[in-house]
């Protein structure tokens, strides 16, 4: 079933599947939890058993309305973050027109404990007075900044963190083909939130992945002034797909940003000229990398460019 989307909170989701089945979901739920503690799966799947049209075993994840809510393209569903005062007036009046394909109206509203308090007084009488066909779903990462009229309107469900083990079998399930000693460190340092298991596993991916690893050589080469070694990482560049590219030159540019506050202070204008080419540089390979030119052709330009800069202190 969709609950099942959400790892770990066995007691929250046995209660939310008993009020699924019995058709008595809340008109308003209150979903806490750290950032990255699974607050969006939750209203997402919520939101399919609001929409849902199947007749049992609800939300399917197979209806239509199931369907559209997860490419979240479903007319019914409205997506709010940290709205101000205007934007929950403009909310108000909306409520107020009836669902264009399903029974319910869903209102999403993120980021609650950065809403103003007058926003949130604005709220206060469609949620207790919305039409019976609305339904709304507030996510924040700390209750206690939800004023106490807002709470008391609403059911509050609070997300715990997973165990370790919860945490490691769903990241092997959605990173199949990380090593498992990267997934046991992102399991062990997450706390149990599984948002931050996936950052660092995207981290460390990235630190592993070609791009990255050339731009540090490269960068080494230039810091070093060893043309011999530059021409020798340009060549291997020629291997790199063009998003691999992409992703080499954002890491090559934010490399060299952290040289140039050091050239700065040390009133080196020459440092700095040769910097602000290195720049350009990577500016102009970046559009000759978006106007699909030859990997090899832009692995030869950047060496020419940079070497020039090396050499001369400007290109």
């Amino acid at each position: 079933m969709p609950y099942e989307k959400l790892v770990g909170n066995e007691g929250l989701k046995a209660r939310l599947r008993t009020q699924t089945e019995k058709r008595r979901l809340s008109h308003g739920y209150l979903i806490t939890g750290p950032r990255g503690s699974g607050k969006h799966t939750l209203a997402q799947v919520l939101t399919e058993a609001f929409l849902c049209d199947a007749k049992e075993n609800r939300p399917c994840g197979m209806c239509q309305n199931c369907r559209k809510v997860s490419l979240g393209i479903h007319p019914d569903v409205r997506l709010v973050t940290s709205p101000t005062v205007d934007e929950v007036r403009q909310l108000r009046k909306d409520a107020y027109i009836r669902p264009n394909e399903g029974r319910r109206k869903v209102y999403l509203i993120g980021e609650m404990q950065t809403v103003k308090s007058s926003a949130q007084n604005a709220l206060l009488k469609v949620l207790e007075e919305g039409p019976d066909y609305t339904a709304f779903l507030l996510l924040t990462e700390t209750e206690e900044h939800v004023l106490e009229t807002v709470r008391s309107r609403c059911e509050i469900l609070r997300l715990s963190p997973v165990s370790q083990q919860e945490a490691f079998l769903w990241l092997t399930q959605t990173f199949p083909d990380v090593r498992s000693e990267v997934l046991h460190q992102a399991a062990q340092s997450c706390e149990g939130i599984l948002g931050r298991a996936a950052a660092q596993v995207q981290a460390a991916q990235q630190k592993e992945s070609p791009a990255f690893i050339q731009a540090g050589r490269f960068f080494d080469a230039l810091m070093c002034r060893e043309p011999v070694n530059l021409m020798e990482c340009a060549v291997s560049l020629e291997s790199l797909s063009r998003e691999e590219w992409s992703v080499f030159l954002q890491t090559l540019e934010m490399q060299l940003q952290t040289c140039l506050p050091k050239a700065v202070a040390a009133q080196d204008r020459t440092e700095q000229a040769r910097l602000l080419s290195y720049f350009e540089t990577i500016r102009t390979i970046q559009t000759h990398v978006d106007a699909n030119v030859g990997t090899g052709h832009c692995a030869g330009l950047l060496y020419v460019l940079c070497a020039e800069a090396m050499e001369k202190g400007v290109t």
